[in-house]
C-alpha cells in the first residue's frame, strides 16, 4: 500500500476498503451472471418442488442470474447508502472527507465512461430505485400497480429489473469505481 496516511485519514481508508470489497463482490457477481447458460431448456436445469401444496418448477440458472444481479445491486449501493461510523471506520454519509472522495469518484467515473452527468444520474437512480423499492423492500409507488380491468391488474415483480443496456452500464460503472478506489488506496 502506498503512503497515503497524510492525505486520507485511517478511518476513511477503512471505509473505502469496505467499498472496494463490496464493489469487488458486485463485479464478480455480474461476471458470473453474464457467463451463465441461462436458456438451457434441458429438464435437468429445472428444480421441482412443492410449496403450499402446489408444484413449482424453477429454472436454476435463471434464478441464479436474478439473485446475482440483485446481490450486485445491494453491494454497489454500499458506496452510496448509509453506514454509521464505528471504531476505525468513517461514517458513510456525514464524514466530509468521505463526501469529497465520493464526489471525486463520481466525477472520475463520468469522465472515464465518457458519460454526461445526466447519464450517470440516470443509471444511479435506476440502481437506487431497484435496491430501495423492489429488492430491499417493496415500495408500492415503484411497483406501479395498475388495475387493468375488473379482477385483472399488473405490477412490477419483486426483484431487479434492468434492461440489457442498463446491465452493461451498471457493470461498467462498478468496474470504473472499483478501479478508481483501488488505485486511490493501493496505488
Amino acid at each position: 500500500m502506498r503512503d497515503i496516511s497524510s492525505k486520507i485519514s485511517k478511518d476513511s481508508i477503512n471505509r473505502i476498503s469496505i467499498w472496494i470489497e463490496a464493489l469487488g463482490n458486485a463485479f464478480n457477481y455480474l461476471q458470473i451472471e453474464k457467463n451463465l447458460n441461462k436458456f438451457d431448456s434441458d429438464k435437468s436445469q429445472y428444480l421441482n418442488f412443492s410449496l403450499a401444496d402446489r408444484p413449482h418448477a424453477i429454472h436454476k440458472n435463471l434464478t441464479i442470474s436474478s439473485a446475482l444481479i440483485e446481490a450486485a445491486i445491494i453491494n454497489f449501493r454500499q458506496v452510496f447508502s448509509t453506514g454509521e461510523k464505528g471504531y476505525g471506520i468513517s461514517d458513510n454519509q456525514k464524514d466530509p472527507e468521505i463526501k469529497k472522495i465520493r464526489n471525486e469518484l463520481i466525477e472520475n467515473s463520468i469522465n472515464q465512461l465518457g458519460w454526461t452527468n445526466e447519464q450517470f444520474q440516470k443509471i444511479s437512480r435506476k440502481i437506487k430505485t431497484q435496491r430501495n423499492g423492489l429488492i430491499a423492500h417493496y415500495d408500492g409507488a415503484i411497483g406501479d400497480f395498475k388495475e387493468i380491468d375488473k379482477g385483472i391488474s399488473s405490477r412490477k415483480m419483486v426483484g431487479a429489473h434492468l434492461s440489457v443496456d442498463e446491465l452493461l452500464q451498471f457493470e461498467s460503472l462498478v468496474k470504473v469505481i472499483y478501479e478508481y478506489l483501488f488505485k486511490l488506496i493501493y496505488g
